[in-house]
C-alpha cells in the first residue's frame, strides 16, 4: 500500500477476538500477513497471546505454566513467535517465551537458552522481536536491588 493511496482504495480487515470481550491488539506481522497479538480473557483484566495465520482463524497460544497472562509481540517469516507471560505477583513478573506457528506450546526462553557470558541474571523477561535468522531481541532482569535491566540479543547456535 502506498502512503499516498486514496482512503477508498485501502482495505481494512478485522479478524475478531479470541474471547467475547471488547479488547484485542495486534502487535506483529510477517511478510505472509500472519499476525500476532493479545486478546482479553472474558471477565478478567488478563490477556492471552494469539496467532492468526493469513486467511485462517485466530489461535489461542495460552501462557507459560504458572502465569496468568501473555502477549505475542512478533512473528518472523519462519513462523517463530516471541512474547512474554506474566505472573500474578512479584516485583518484575515477566518471563519471555518462544513458540512456533502451527505448533502447540510455548517454551520459556530461560529454559531453552544457552546464556553464554550472561552468568548473573534473574530472568530473560521480555522478548520483543525476532528476525528471519531467528535471533531474538529482548530484555534481561539482571538485578532487583538496585534495579538493572539490560537489552539483549539471543542468537541461535551458529
Amino acid at each position: 500500500m502506498h502512503l499516498n493511496r486514496a482512503a477508498n482504495e485501502s482495505r481494512f480487515t478485522s479478524f475478531g477476538l479470541l474471547f467475547a470481550t471488547a479488547f484485542g491488539y495486534a502487535f506483529g506481522m510477517n511478510d505472509n500477513a500472519d499476525v500476532v497479538g493479545e486478546s482479553q480473557v472474558s471477565g478478567t483484566g488478563y490477556y492471552f497471546a494469539f496467532y492468526k495465520p493469513n486467511g485462517g482463524t485466530m489461535v489461542n497460544l495460552g501462557t507459560l505454566s504458572g502465569t496468568v497472562a501473555s502477549e505475542a509481540l512478533d512473528i518472523n517469516n519462519n513462523g517463530l513467535i516471541v512474547g512474554d507471560s506474566t505472573y500474578s505477583s512479584g516485583f518484575y513478573p515477566y518471563h519471555a517465551w518462544v513458540g512456533v506457528a502451527g505448533l502447540s506450546g510455548l517454551a520459556d526462553l530461560n529454559s531453552v537458552t544457552d546464556h553464554g557470558s550472561l552468568t548473573s541474571y534473574q530472568a530473560i523477561s521480555l522478548a520483543r522481536a525476532a528476525n528471519d535468522r531467528d535471533a531474538i531481541a529482548g530484555s534481561v532482569l539482571v538485578s532487583i536491588s538496585p534495579l538493572e535491566i539490560r537489552g539483549v540479543q539471543l542468537r541461535p547456535n551458529e
